[in-house]
């Protein structure tokens, strides 16, 4: 989905929740994909993986990132959706996915819980 289509979602979503609904969302984290692309340690084969975290791995015509997200950018977001509590989770014990996957032991997705 690309960005001008974002707020328009997340409205939706909030929109169809009932009251204390909990909406869970995992997204890349860029601020830790960014930082660990930059470091001098990864070698050119963890710097493409880490690129394809953040772009999407391009498997298939859906499988793209269209935007980048950190905390304060999809809190922002989902704050004028009118979600009102926000929790930052390591992993949300549902189901086995890549939301709790660890790079360089941090973990890469940006894992939230919101409240309406």
């Amino acid at each position: 989905m690309g960005r001008f289509k974002v707020a328009s979602t997340l409205e939706g979503i909030h929109r169809v929740l009932k009251k204390k609904g909990k909406f869970y969302v995992s997204v890349p984290d860029m601020d830790i994909l960014a930082h660990a692309f930059v470091s001098p340690l990864a070698s050119a084969e963890n710097k493409f993986r880490i690129m394809r975290m953040m772009f999407g791995g391009q498997i298939d015509e859906y499988d793209f990132h269209y935007f980048g997200w950190n905390f304060e950018f999809l809190r922002d977001y989902l704050k004028k959706a009118g979600f009102s509590e926000f929790k930052k989770v390591d992993l949300f014990g549902l189901f086995e996915d890549t939301s709790d996957y660890k790079l360089y032991g941090f973990p890469v997705s940006l894992n939230l819980i919101a409240t309406k």
